[in-house]
């Protein structure tokens, strides 16, 4: 008996577009809402071999695809070039695989977060 083998290489490039909109402030604290909507567009190399060493599939498969998020963040400022931030989303993404024999579309659906450090150079 043998091992199958499968390797895919994919490459994607994206744009996007974002905005922050300020809802609260009140001295060192400030919140927010930020929408955001990105484009994808790329490509995926596909190639699997079977236990007799046979090339079952090779090809070159088109990806489109689009995500959108919504975040609702938090910044603190703890002096004049240092603060803090904290965001809490939902994130829906769609990606569209188009490849000559057949298509296939995958729906996700998810939740993000982030937080970091915030230092002001200027």
């Amino acid at each position: 008996m043998g091992t199958s083998q499968f390797s895919s290489d994919t490459r994607q490039v994206g744009v996007g577009i974002s905005a922050l909109f300020q809802v609260y402030r009140e001295e060192n604290l400030s919140v927010y809402v930020s929408p955001r909507y990105v484009y994808r567009r790329g490509h995926t190399d596909v190639a699997q071999e079977v236990p007799a060493d046979v090339f079952v599939n090779g090809s070159d498969r088109e990806i489109r695809g689009y995500s959108l998020t919504g975040s609702l963040g938090g910044r603190y400022a703890l002096g004049t070039r240092f603060g803090v931030f904290g965001e809490l989303g939902v994130d829906y993404s769609r990606e569209d695989t188009v490849e000559p024999m057949f298509e296939s579309r995958i729906n996700r659906t998810g939740i993000r977060t982030s937080a970091g450090m915030l230092l002001f150079l200027f």
